[in-house]
């Protein structure tokens, strides 16, 4: 007489490993202490975050590479040649240098793409 519908002796213990089973995620088994943070929540863009596949990241990758091309020709130039920078050279290798400081503080805030489901974490 024991039916489908019929709630057995083990529902508890079903119970406990369901939620165990909820616990461990893609990435293992977290800490009881630690937030379970939902997918929303997890890849909601914030205010200071930049999008990879963004046309203003692209933009700016492309410029870089521009200015890689400026840096490798000139810089073994003036060692090799003991020509310091002046005058106008001094200045324009001066926005680089800021340039590459700014590049260096975007890169923190620059998504990527998370190898475990491929998805962007932005």
């Amino acid at each position: 007489d024991n039916s489908d519908d019929s709630p057995s002796k083990d529902e508890p213990a079903h119970a406990r490993l369901t939620e165990f089973a909820n616990a461990v995620g893609s990435n293992g088994m977290r800490a009881p202490s630690e937030k379970v943070i939902g997918d929303d929540d997890r890849y909601r863009k914030r205010w200071y975050s930049i999008d990879p596949n963004a046309g203003f990241r692209g933009k700016w990758d492309l410029s870089q590479a521009a200015i890689l091309l400026y840096v490798a020709m000139v810089v073994p130039f003036r060692v090799g040649y003991r020509q310091p920078a002046e005058g106008g050279w001094y200045v324009v290798d001066l926005l680089i240098d800021i340039y590459f400081y700014v590049d260096v503080v975007l890169n923190f805030h620059t998504g990527y793409v998370d190898p475990v489901d491929e998805e962007r974490v932005i």
